[in-house]
């Protein structure tokens, strides 16, 4: 009578107890069970179900998926099975192919760490993105006990959403993004990897410390971030956290920040090298499409108007690639801006649908105010003078409801050239007369102010020329961006 065969989970029993070279008797007595139970379970005289196998498994220190894993092995055996006449070549081929089976598992678990680091990694900007969603809601004291104590927030995906988050928040909140900046710094001494790996992330995060000083005005501020930006990230040491993590800081990121900083300090050609040199490690697709719509911003703050749409038309095949709207707006919207400083209307007035369907799209009422801003611009270029008068007027009225001084007064001067084209002194008068507390207004910084007074004085001497006028409007353009610049008419 052939040997009786015991069920799977008593043949599994049996071969994760002799993987570790433990009796029947061991495991009984670390079972508190006699060594009759443990030989009756192995030989399948006593009913061995999952949860007790796994208490076994557990008992010999493997995880539960060592049942699995076993099971698998286990059924390759028929795979072995050979005649007993088989020729020494069949057996050389069975052995042969038994080993590489072997061989596999064996790179398979071994490469199966990495892997699980690397989905996760691949994960974690999702996840920091949800968590984003939560901590934002608490109070400052409560984020600051969450980063500490939390482990789930102490994490270079989190790190970097927090960096992410500071630039959503700059444009309008300077004061929440450099907090926001202050507490990735906290995070970056937090996260797991080497010592080498926290300081390179914290050098990342002075990056954007740099771009929340450069926003609230602190250009010299944020000159020391970069300088210490570039000293923590090259002192560290980005092997001792697996590439997939390594990827989640990117240090192009820096370069393109810094550049933005070198563009407000009139430090054109500076910046440029440095979106270059951005642009070179990015890998392309969306995030070398916005450095190439920076470029064209900083050559249009140069007064390089050709060359910031030479700019936007490179960029534009890689934004056709990319889903989103706010990226074809911003590239289409920028072009008809740059057309109308040339004085290509006519090319201008092309974009003009498609800007608008854009604009309605992103449901942005900002948005489409600009787009009628630049409506307004064009017809003014076409010598359309009322509908230019009427679309520049609600502009301005809508930008002074919104508290937006520095455009409200640009587009005072842009309604005042249409005036002085028409001989209007008087109306350009009492339009200046009427800007007054806007011209005024903390938000206008001081060189603008000082040209605004000039051309006050002007009016109220009916004495405001059109070159005066026009060479105004381009100074204000240019000098949105950059409150160190002077006007020289």
């Amino acid at each position: 009578m052939p040997p009786k065969i015991p069920p799977l989970n008593a043949l599994i029993a049996m071969i994760l107890r002799e993987s570790q070279g433990k009796s029947q008797k061991e495991v009984a007595a670390a079972l508190g069970r006699s060594r009759t139970l443990v030989s009756a379970l192995e030989s399948g005289d006593h009913r061995l179900d999952r949860d007790r196998l796994e208490e076994l498994t557990a008992l010999l220190g493997y995880a539960p998926e060592a049942i699995d894993l076993v099971a698998t092995l286990l059924g390759l055996l028929p795979l072995t099975r050979l005649d007993p006449a088989a020729t020494e070549e069949e057996r050389f081929i069975a052995l042969a192919a038994a080993r590489v089976a072997t061989t596999a598992v064996e790179a398979t678990l071994a490469a199966f760490p990495r892997a699980l680091r690397r989905l996760r990694a691949r994960r974690a900007p999702e996840e920091a993105k949800a968590l984003w969603e939560t901590f934002k809601t608490f109070s400052a004291k409560e984020q600051a006990f969450l980063l500490k104590e939390a482990p789930e927030y102490q994490t270079t995906a989190f790190c970097v959403r927090l960096c992410a988050e500071s630039v959503k928040a700059a444009a309008n909140l300077p004061d929440q993004a450099l907090a926001l900046t202050r507490l990735t710094l906290e995070v970056a001494r937090l996260v797991s990897g080497g010592e080498g790996w926290r300081t390179r992330l914290a050098g990342y995060c002075w990056a954007y410390i740099g771009n929340a000083l450069r926003v609230a005005n602190d250009l010299d501020g944020a000159e020391a971030a970069f300088v210490q930006a570039w000293a923590l990230w090259k002192a560290g040491t980005p092997e001792e956290v697996e590439m997939e993590e390594q990827r989640l800081a990117h240090e192009w990121r820096i370069y393109d920040l810094e550049a933005s900083l070198l563009r407000e300090q009139r430090r054109f050609d500076e910046a440029l090298a440095l979106l270059d040199e951005a642009f070179s490690r990015c890998g392309g697709g969306e995030a070398a499409a916005r450095i190439l719509l920076k470029r064209a911003f900083t050559l249009e703050q140069q007064g390089e108007y050709a060359s910031a749409i030479a700019a936007l038309e490179q960029a534009a095949p890689l934004v056709e690639a990319e889903k989103g709207s706010r990226l074809r707006f911003g590239l289409r919207f920028n072009l008809g801006v740059n057309f109308c400083h040339l004085h290509l209307y006519a090319q201008a007035s092309e974009l003009l649908p498609e800007i608008r369907v854009l604009a309605v799209g992103l449901r942005n009422e900002l948005d489409l105010l600009r787009t009628l801003w630049l409506r307004g611009r064009v017809a003014a270029g076409e010598g359309r003078w009322e509908e230019a008068v009427l679309a520049l007027e609600q502009v301005r009225g809508a930008f002074i409801s919104r508290d937006l001084s520095f455009d409200a007064a640009l587009v005072c001067l842009e309604i005042a050239t249409l005036l002085l084209e028409r001989g209007e002194t008087r109306k350009v008068r009492a339009l200046v007369q009427e800007m007054m507390p806007v011209f005024r207004s903390k938000k206008i910084h001081r060189e603008a102010q000082t040209a605004l007074q000039r051309f006050r004085e002007a009016s109220e001497k009916d004495a405001a020329t059109l070159d005066l006028a026009r060479g105004l409007v381009c100074y204000l353009y240019r000098a949105r961006h950059d409150p160190r610049l002077r006007f020289e008419a």
